[in-house]
């Protein structure tokens, strides 16, 4: 099976969007970003704060991490603050996005479907695996569906309440 990737927008201190793909990966305990990227994108983005942490790869090996990023990050729409480490990942990939940001960003992966839904509150999105479909096609970040609760839609102009005909 493929691993489910998705684009993640990072902002930089004077707004610049630096896009990246990420592994979303339920069993790591950390959000990271490959220190090779990192040292591609690291002009746009704000410095890092020291860390002090090791990381232990799926093999068992220890490495130490070069520092934390952290700062405004969106996915599908969905906007919220991530922390990274930043390590050698060796080239596997470009980010993970660990559990306690598929908590933040209140991610529910559907296996059955393989798309994930994101959000809080009223506005949810729901992201296609892009390890399954033609980004070119589909655009940068591609939505499937965006659900709104009907009373987060009350009082908007042209929005009427199809339950009252």
């Amino acid at each position: 099976d493929l691993p489910y990737t998705q684009r993640v927008i990072l902002e930089g201190p004077q707004g610049e969007n630096v896009r990246l793909t990420a592994v979303f990966d339920d069993g790591s305990m950390v959000g990271a970003i490959d220190s090779a990227v990192f040292r591609k994108v690291a002009h746009r983005l704000s410095a890092l704060k020291p860390s002090s942490r090791w990381l232990r790869m799926a093999n068992g090996v220890r490495v130490p991490s070069d520092g934390v990023w952290e700062g405004k990050v969106t996915v599908g729409g969905v906007i919220g603050r991530g922390a990274f480490e930043i390590f050698a990942g060796g080239g596997s990939w470009e980010v993970l996005f660990g559990k306690p940001l598929l908590r933040e960003f209140h991610a529910v992966h559907e296996y059955s479907t393989d798309t994930v839904v994101m959000g809080a509150g009223d506005v949810r999105v729901v992201l296609p695996n892009m390890s399954r479909t033609d980004a070119t096609t589909l655009g940068e970040n591609p939505v499937t569906s965006i659900t709104e609760s009907r009373a987060s839609l009350q009082g908007l102009p042209g929005v009427r309440d199809p339950s009252r005909r």
